[in-house]
């Protein structure tokens, strides 16, 4: 997950989204609507 993170264009919007599906029970496509 770390490389997923660190190698991404915008890695704090990439935390975020990873971090709301693991602590905040958000669905997959909600953390990809959270990305663009």
């Amino acid at each position: 997950m770390g490389r997923n993170i660190w190698q991404s264009d915008h890695p704090v919007s990439m935390l975020k989204a990873i971090r709301s599906i693991v602590h905040e029970d958000c669905t997959v496509k909600e953390a990809l609507q959270a990305l663009e």
